[in-house]
């Protein structure tokens, strides 16, 4: 049987997400593990819940990646393309709620949900 569980690592504030698969089984008292080799996407945005704006870092340093936010119906709201590895983002133009942040790079995507409080 094939569970599937997500790794997400907070470090200083920050949340970082990865597209890595890593895949555990346990024989005995021995614990084995494999990682297969996918491109990341390994980013962190703070603060969240925000207010006027975010900061989204990225390990983006070779490939084209974006940067989606979505209200919760599906709707796009805004759209920015990551020019370097810290980017800022104003959020003035966004009432408060709940949204979702994508972050898409070489046909991968990861997203997260975004809250706006004013």
């Amino acid at each position: 049987m094939k569970n599937i569980f997500s790794i997400v690592v907070l470090l200083a504030g920050m949340l970082f997400l990865s597209n890595k698969t890593l895949a555990i089984s346990l024989e005995g008292d021995s614990l084995k593990h494999s990682l297969k080799n996918k491109p990341d996407i390994i980013f962190g945005f703070f603060p969240n819940p925000a207010k006027d704006k975010i900061f989204v870092e990225t390990n983006n340093t070779q490939e084209l990646c974006k940067i989606y936010i979505t209200d919760v119906v599906g709707n796009l709201v805004m759209e920015k393309i990551c020019e370097k590895k810290k980017n800022e983002i104003s959020l003035e133009e966004l009432n408060s709620g709940i949204y979702y942040l994508t972050i898409t790079q070489a046909e991968k995507s990861i997203n997260k949900r975004l809250i706006i409080e004013k």
